[in-house]
């Protein structure tokens, strides 16, 4: 059996070393934050932004560097559950679509038709290709406030079809 101030002094001992636990991991956050920070991230960001990343900025890049920089981006990000979408409208302008947006007008001729109602396609003079996302089950009417928006401005057919198919609910 130990003695009260044997115990004490245990007592004493477990929470030092719960500060020092508690302290090396802040220390390490710390470090993580400052690294992403030193990239150009912040520590937490959603994994969907380095997908967003990936899609629109590194096919500009040369292979290495588009690597490091997805390398960099994937430990900073931290995994949340994802946005499921119930539909979505595409905007574009129907003359660019034809003569800018080669991949995003061989997505329209041969794939749209996949995802039934919860694509629809509207031209819009004007207007850059863009994914507006709805949340609500209803079909949206033309003064409906997007949930979210995506450019699809040198998205390739595949990367399209692979968004939709991970952002939209399936088909009840």
């Amino acid at each position: 059996r130990r003695s009260a101030a044997s115990m004490a002094h245990f007592r004493h001992f477990l929470a030092l070393v719960a500060l020092l636990l508690a302290a090396s991991q802040g220390r390490m956050v710390e470090d993580a934050m400052s690294k992403c920070e030193e990239n150009g991230f912040r520590l937490g960001l959603p994994c969907i932004r380095c997908v967003r990343l990936e899609k629109m900025v590194l096919p500009h890049l040369d292979e290495k560097t588009a690597g490091q920089w997805q390398k960099r981006c994937q430990e900073c990000c931290q995994d949340e559950k994802p946005r499921v979408f119930a539909s979505a409208r595409l905007l574009v302008d129907k003359t660019w679509l034809r003569r800018r947006y080669f991949e995003l007008a061989e997505f329209v001729d041969n794939h749209l038709e996949q995802f039934g109602d919860r694509v629809k396609l509207r031209y819009v003079n004007g207007r850059r290709p863009q994914l507006a996302l709805y949340e609500a089950t209803t079909q949206p009417q033309d003064s409906s406030t997007p949930d979210d928006v995506v450019s699809l401005g040198g998205w390739k057919r595949e990367q399209i079809i692979s968004f939709l198919n991970l952002s939209l609910k399936d088909e009840e």
